[in-house]
């Protein structure tokens, strides 16, 4: 998320601004980590995470919106395995020939502030 001086100076009309700055990702399965130190116990949870391979022409398409492909993946490495308290939200996705691209066309549904 942006801190509040970034807000001000943002030009959202720029096709390069991001509102939310994270990405969507498939979550493949959660698993539970545990070890012992001494006499404490300490358990951590993690996801295994496949993320979308972000699609570079974007041109059609306006903030929030990020455009990914449908069926096209990062490679593996470091994010693929995240703690459960990384995953920010949830989101919106529609699938979209654009292009002779599948494309996933993203908008993050945002927390709740109020009820």
């Amino acid at each position: 998320m942006l801190r509040n001086n970034d807000a001000r100076k943002a030009n959202l009309d720029d096709p390069n601004f991001k509102i939310w700055n994270s990405k969507p990702g498939r979550v493949k399965f959660y698993f539970e980590h545990s070890f012992d130190i001494g006499k404490k116990q300490y358990r951590h949870c993690f996801a295994c995470v496949q993320w979308f391979k972000e699609f570079q022409d974007i041109t059609p398409f306006r903030n929030p919106l990020s455009v990914f492909y449908a069926k096209v993946f990062k490679l593996p490495g470091a994010a693929t395995f995240i703690p459960v308290q990384r995953i920010q939200s949830r989101f919106i996705a529609i699938n979209e020939k654009h292009q002779n691209f599948d494309l996933l066309i993203v908008c993050p549904l945002l927390p709740k502030t109020c009820s």
